[in-house]
């Protein structure tokens, strides 16, 4: 089944803005203190919930979020390509450029992702994680935001932009990741743009996954 195009109407799209708001301004709100984990995760609950409410209201949810098997071996192969070069970028980023600016990432040790067993990590922990994490942030945020912007020939770039930024901001991201929030707002820009290419969730599915198994992989084995 084909996606819906893009410029199709959808009722209560304006959900997807919420979220993005909760984002950039968690910390005027939040009553946590700033060390707080799971607290931070309270953004992107409010994405999915709004999710969940959004497929109720719209018919052909799946395709409008992407999900659809159209071209899927092509597009799982060009996500997982994609995926190798940016975790080949950022393994470079962490473990070589970092320590020469004088900075240090063993604190990635203590990320809940690395106390999890590899084997429940590598790679099917990774491979649910990027899936719901790419429903949310490109089939839900960035879907939404694309439609909202009609047919402006703007309207893509600014959608893959907001969601990048959301994604990169998001106070899961910045309290776990610290400083390395930025490779995520690259990550962002490069899935956002393979999806409005590719118009199928899988592949950005796939190069989310492929990256973190990647860089997981190698940390886990030479630096744990």
């Amino acid at each position: 089944m084909d996606p819906v195009p893009i410029s199709r109407v959808e009722r209560w799209n304006g959900l997807a803005v919420i979220p993005v708001l909760l984002t950039f301004t968690y910390p005027l709100w939040s009553p946590f203190p700033a060390d707080a984990l799971w607290p931070t995760l309270m953004p992107q609950l409010a994405a999915y919930a709004g999710l969940i409410f959004w497929c109720v209201v719209n018919d052909r949810c799946f395709s409008r979020l992407f999900i659809t098997a159209d071209r899927l071996a092509k597009n799982l192969l060009r996500g997982g390509f994609i995926g190798v070069l940016t975790g080949l970028v950022n393994l470079w980023v962490i473990v070589g450029l970092t320590p020469r600016l004088g900075y240090r990432f063993d604190f990635l040790r203590d990320t809940p992702h690395a106390r999890m067993p590899f084997a429940v990590m590598v790679p099917w922990g990774i491979v649910l994680i990027a899936f719901w994490v790419e429903l949310n942030f490109r089939g839900f945020i960035l879907g939404r935001l694309a439609v909202m912007s009609g047919d402006k020939p703007y309207g893509p770039a600014i959608a893959v932009t907001v969601s990048a930024l959301a994604f990169s901001w998001d106070p899961f991201m910045l309290t776990v990741f610290r400083g390395y929030h930025w490779l995520a707002l690259t990550d962002g820009l490069i899935w956002g743009g393979l999806l409005i290419y590719t118009r199928n969730l899988f592949s950005t599915v796939a190069a989310h996954a492929v990256e973190v198994i990647l860089v997981y992989s190698v940390l886990k084995i030479f630096y744990a």
